[in-house]
């Protein structure tokens, strides 16, 4: 959300660092715990990794662990995420905190999304069992999405449909995914259908908004892959993803840019892109 609204990030984290600067006179007086969370808390506000350290060699326990590893997800530095993610689920389980299990889980499955497909449908056929033990629905919903997009990126359209049809949801990002389904299994009727029912779900904002424009383009416009306003589209979206997303959005992109790129004969640009991202990881 504070990403949606730049003024009202602005505003929060201002507020949150004049707070914890004022708490600064009393770190000596702190207890543990106290200590310990307003670490966390400058951690998660500066985005410094040797803050995450800091607290998880205070305390490893689940929740600190499940925090920095799930911040180490959404850094895109997957590898180290999941030994983490693994910490957090171990001792989640031995401290009877299955709410924290379930996350842990989760979070290891969608950094196993970009690493080992075996490990993917082991890590959410876990989750999905803690989540539906809990009655966590949107979290198997979830689980579901998720795996159905890694079929999708890796071009098996047929099973990632047969995922995404096992939970419907009324979410723009949902409506995408199933609009691409259909558009690369040839239904371009029945995929501008969900493009337009993305349109009308609550809270889609202008990039929302965006990446339905991209997948309606190209499903309106046959010789899309020359088309410079498909391609300034493209781009822009891919740009701005980059930029308001986690990593996984704008390399989910990244084919198409590749595909137009390829189509215009662009192929230095091709491989700087592909460099760029190959690192990831």
């Amino acid at each position: 959300m504070k990403k949606d609204i730049p003024s009202l990030q602005t505003v929060q984290e201002e507020s949150i660092q004049n707070s914890l600067h004022s708490l600064e006179e009393y770190m000596e007086t702190m207890d543990q715990r106290q200590y310990e969370l307003y670490t966390l808390s400058n951690a998660l506000l500066y985005e410094k990794e040797e803050l995450f350290e800091k607290v998880v060699k205070l305390n490893p326990c689940a929740f600190y662990t499940d925090v920095y590893g799930s911040w180490l997800f959404i850094k895109g530095k997957y590898v180290r995420a999941v030994e983490l993610l693994q910490r957090a689920y171990d001792n989640a389980l031995q401290e009877g905190s299955l709410y924290l299990a379930l996350d842990a889980k989760f979070s290891q499955g969608m950094c196993y999304t970009s690493l080992d497909e075996t490990l993917m449908l082991e890590s959410f056929q876990i989750a999905i069992e803690f989540a539906k033990a809990l009655q966590k629905e949107e979290l198997v919903f979830a689980a579901y999405y998720n795996i159905a997009t890694y079929y999708m990126e890796i071009g098996k359209m047929d099973v990632a449909y047969s995922y995404l049809t096992q939970y419907e949801h009324k979410d723009v990002l949902y409506a995408h995914k199933m609009a691409i389904c259909l558009e690369n299994l040839h239904k371009k009727e029945e995929a501008l259908i969900w493009i337009h029912k993305g349109r009308e779900y609550e809270n889609v904002n202008d990039l929302d908004m965006l990446i339905l424009d991209v997948v309606e383009y190209r499903l309106t416009h046959e010789n899309y892959k020359k088309d410079n306003i498909y391609i300034d589209m493209l781009m822009h979206t891919f740009e701005r993803l980059q930029k308001e997303r986690a990593k996984g959005f704008a390399y989910y992109h990244l084919s198409y840019v590749l595909e137009v790129l390829e189509a215009n004969r662009k192929y230095k640009e091709a491989y700087y892109m592909l460099k760029k991202f190959s690192q990831k990881f």
